[in-house]
């Protein structure tokens, strides 16, 4: 988390509220500035599951996200933002489908509602549901042609599965990325039945121009790609080159791309790429000079 002392104190009363008690709740502070610190040692003060370390300065959001699960010791893991809400059964019912189905599944997730800056629900949200698809492929496509919001990111992961992965990418949209390669490596089990809130308000970090979602992830202002799409693409295909699969296997995963729902802007990027090289050329001496 980010300065996400708004909504903070909910969100840690939740996780702490589930049904299933045996985890440990590792909050990675990114050098916030806000009151962060002192609500997350008032539940500290009386819950031992939780600790905390906080960034001696903001590296970025992909930073932040990968070094949760990269000190995780347990068989599950799973991320929480600061300002959604995991309602009491959300962890206890994704364990109980990894646990019936073994290791073919790399995840399991369950129903969304969307709620307000106040906590109101304001509406539903039809997610992907599972993906049983018995192929790597067959699972890729539903990422690359289905995936809205990143709900799935949420569920609770296989841990030895999330880290045979490089974890979140700093780019735009990597979550996608990483969601397709967790695909590649395994079923998404779903449970429909409504156990997580995602609250949508304005200040939602991925929200605004792919500078600003750049700078977001690195933590730099100057980090936007000159290509964003072309720069997403390149990571699926890194993915489906990571992903322990057969030739055949990995062929069909790249045919798969032809699904790809921003295949049409990067298209236009590529051809718009040209005419926006000059500029980014002289921005770049400009940062060197200075």
């Amino acid at each position: 988390m980010y300065n996400g002392a708004d909504y903070l104190d909910a969100t840690l009363k939740a996780i702490r509220g589930q049904s299933v008690d045996d985890f440990e709740l590792f909050i990675a502070d990114n050098a916030s500035t806000d009151a962060t610190r002192e609500i997350v040692e008032s539940h500290r003060a009386d819950d031992p599951r939780i600790t905390i370390d906080v960034a001696t300065e903001n590296r970025g959001a992909a930073y932040n996200w990968n070094r949760c699960y990269a000190r995780a010791r347990t068989e599950y893991f799973t991320w929480a933002c600061a300002d959604d809400i995991p309602l009491s059964g959300k962890y206890e019912a994704s364990i109980k489908l990894l646990d019936a189905a073994g290791p073919g599944a790399s995840l399991a997730y369950t129903g969304t509602e969307l709620i307000d800056e106040n906590g109101n629900i304001t509406s539903g949200y039809e997610d992907m549901g599972a993906l049983d698809e018995p192929t790597p492929a067959g699972r890729l496509q539903r990422i690359v042609r289905d995936l809205h919001l990143v709900h799935p990111l949420f569920g609770v992961i296989r841990t030895d599965v999330l880290k045979s992965t490089p974890g979140l990418g700093a780019y735009k949209r990597a979550d996608t990325v990483l969601l397709g390669e967790l695909a590649m490596r395994g079923q998404y089990l779903f449970d429909p039945t409504v156990h997580f809130q995602r609250r949508m308000h304005a200040e939602v970090s991925m929200q605004g121009s792919d500078a600003a979602i750049a700078a977001i992830y690195t933590g730099r202002a100057d980090a936007g790609p000159m290509l964003p799409n072309a720069r997403l693409l390149r990571g699926h295909v890194a993915a489906i080159w990571r992903a322990p699969l057969t030739v055949g296997q990995r062929v069909q995963c790249l045919r798969t791309l032809r699904r790809w729902r921003y295949r049409r802007p990067f298209a236009k990027e590529l051809v718009r790429a040209p005419l926006s090289l000059p500029g980014r050329v002289r921005a770049a001496v400009r940062r060197r000079d200075a």
